[in-house]
């Protein structure tokens, strides 16, 4: 076995270790895996099938163009070893090419690495900063950071990314149909209204009763919707789960208060003078 390359895997800091090396699979005719040494972070970062990568790990094409699956022994030029698992690589996608047709060793996370690699979330401009800081020697300044796969951007505005989400209006779409359906389901009692109006009821007090008892249907309605949401979001990465639930509660907050709004505004524009109107048109 030739001299490896090695990466420093860690789990908020992914590292790695470079150098040329080479595998030879005895079931191949004169075929040569360029060999990684990594360190057991990597299998958070790849999606490899296993969480302890004690043995190899081979890309997916590789384990299918060999015929191994997980757990099975690689018969090596030099001996044996187990395949731990697979991993996605495709380079087609634009990512960093050279890890789909290779094997990676885990090691400890022990000595001097040529790469260290990362996932940083949420997005931070202090990473950039904190990776440098690993590195060993007086050559720091040729060392640089680079994206994994730079189709997908060097940098990542999660702010800005957030505020011009495709549904940032939610909220208005939310606040505009609360209005609406409030105004509506006041109106369609205006007739009752104007008659409590006509029997001695204030306008102030016609229009507490309509609230409250919008109350009830209002808040049934944001029970249930609620609980719908609560369902779908479950399904969302923990670590992003109470930000979706903030948003989607904002939305829904503005919903139902708009739709408070739009009670009070109508019941407040009836007056008992339009009852004979109201009385005719019924």
């Amino acid at each position: 076995m030739a001299p490896t390359r090695r990466w420093l895997a860690l789990t908020a800091f992914v590292a790695l270790i470079a150098g040329a090396g080479g595998v030879s699979a005895g079931i191949l005719i004169a075929s040569s895996l360029p060999l990684y040494e990594v360190t057991p972070g990597i299998a958070s970062l790849l999606g490899t099938t296993t969480a302890d990568p004690t043995g190899i790990l081979l890309p997916e094409r590789v384990a299918e163009d060999l015929g191994t699956t997980q757990g099975a022994l690689l018969s090596l030029s030099h001996g044996q070893a187990e395949v731990a698992g697979t991993y996605p690589w495709d380079e087609n996608d634009g990512r960093r090419p050279g890890y789909a047709y290779a094997a990676l060793a885990a090691v400890p996370a022990m000595g001097t690495f040529d790469e260290c690699w990362y996932e940083s979330w949420p997005h931070s401009d202090d990473v950039a900063a904190l990776a440098r800081s690993t590195l060993v020697g007086s050559d720091d300044q040729n060392a640089q950071v680079l994206a994994m796969n730079p189709t997908s951007g060097t940098t990542f505005d999660a702010a800005g990314r957030l505020t011009h989400r495709p549904t940032w209006w939610a909220w208005i779409a939310a606040s505009a149909i609360g209005l609406t359906l409030g105004a509506a389901a006041t109106w369609w009692r205006r007739l009752e209204i104007a008659s409590a109006l006509h029997a001695g009821l204030r306008t102030s007090d016609t229009t507490f009763l309509q609230l409250v008892e919008a109350v009830a249907w209002v808040g049934g309605a944001c029970i249930v919707t609620s609980g719908i949401c609560l369902t779908i979001l479950s399904g969302a990465a923990p670590g992003d789960r109470a930000d979706l639930m903030r948003l989607v509660g904002a939305e829904g907050l503005c919903a139902a208060s708009w739709t408070l709004i739009g009670i009070a505004i109508t019941a407040m524009s009836i007056r008992e003078r339009h009852l004979f109107l109201f009385f005719k048109g019924r």
